[in-house]
């Protein structure tokens, strides 16, 4: 009698046969193994992969565990230097041919509401972001940032600005350009 791992099998257990022949070897080609072959180790694999029962579930928990600030306030100080910025900026980007011209990279450090409506912080507080890409325009209508690739970025949520120190000295503050527009 032959014991499986710890136990023996019962007397009348009704597959006895069928364990005692043991594994099915298709090593030949039966007509089983032409009709199923054998799956490929890539495929195989993906049967094994790990099930998710709650979809989203997993996404939701890690999501509660994102940090969230106050949006921080800009002194008067910080609003003018800023404001002076963006008017430069604006002039060295005021058409397209000037943007290309100018190609004025700059990082953009600015405040993201936390848009996740089951979280305790929905847009009441967020993160601060960082951005370094080639500006395109600052548009005054509509208050915004547009960058090459198609990032746009609200004026309003911006907290800082720099431009690289390798941009070209030489580029001068427009005066004709009010500084006090933005902000």
């Amino acid at each position: 009698m032959r014991t499986h791992d710890f136990m023996k099998l019962p007397e009348k257990f009704r597959y006895r046969n069928a364990y005692e022949q043991g594994k099915p070897d298709h090593s030949s080609f039966d007509s089983f193994a032409v009709k199923h072959p054998p799956m490929a180790l890539s495929k195989r694999a993906k049967i094994f992969s790990p099930f998710d029962a709650l979809k989203g579930f997993h996404d939701a928990v890690s999501a509660k565990e994102m940090l969230y600030e106050d949006r921080r306030a800009l002194s008067e100080e910080d609003m003018n230097e800023l404001n002076q910025l963006l008017a430069f900026l604006h002039a060295l980007t005021h058409n397209g041919n000037a943007a290309r011209t100018n190609q004025v990279t700059i990082t953009v450090t600015y405040f993201v509401c936390c848009e996740d409506s089951n979280h305790p912080a929905y847009h009441r507080q967020g993160t601060y972001q960082t951005y370094t890409g080639m500006l395109l325009h600052v548009d005054y209508v509509g208050r915004k940032l547009v960058f090459e690739d198609g990032t746009t970025i609200s004026v309003d949520d911006v907290w800082h600005v720099s431009i690289p120190p390798t941009f070209p000295a030489d580029k001068v503050f427009p005066t004709n350009i009010r500084p006090d527009t933005f902000l």
